[in-house]
């Protein structure tokens, strides 16, 4: 892996009846990547403490991008490592269409909360350099709120 790297969504609206995509990894076709840390936390204090939201990922295809609501460049956490080969889109405003079968939750919060999937190097989310999947990461609340949500990445 070239380098360390992270991108992340601020204040991403969710939806109690729609699972919704607030960060997405494109892989690239030759290319592998690793995804070891992953952030969900409720976004305005001003709403209560009891909206629940759960953290879903899953690998996607890339043939079914969706739309970002916009595209955004990582931020290298070594200042000296190449650029990123990946492209990153957060804020989904339609949905990727092409999830696996299997999507994993992967941890609950409440809106004053947060959580953090973190492992170490080799243990995360390895991509198949020859499939050039993208990896998901997607939210679901029992009551509409907005989430901060953050994502990092080796490649």
């Amino acid at each position: 892996m070239a380098g360390n790297y992270l991108f992340g969504a601020s204040n991403f609206p969710t939806s109690a009846t729609t699972v919704r995509t607030a960060l997405k990894l494109a892989g690239q076709s030759g290319r592998q990547f690793e995804v070891d840390w992953i952030f969900m936390g409720g976004a305005a204090a001003s709403n209560p403490q009891d909206f629940m939201y759960q953290c879903q990922v899953g690998w996607i295809s890339n043939a079914g991008i969706g739309t970002p609501g916009s595209v955004t460049t990582p931020i290298k956490l070594d200042y000296t490592a190449q650029a990123a080969t990946n492209s990153c889109g957060i804020a989904y405003t339609a949905e990727p269409t092409t999830y696996d079968s299997y999507v994993v939750p992967l941890f609950s919060h409440n809106q004053r909360g947060g959580m953090i999937f973190q492992v170490p190097p080799n243990d995360g989310f390895i991509s198949d350099p020859a499939s050039a999947y993208g990896f998901g990461v997607r939210v679901l609340s029992n009551t509409p709120g907005n989430i901060d949500a953050s994502m990092k990445f080796a490649n």
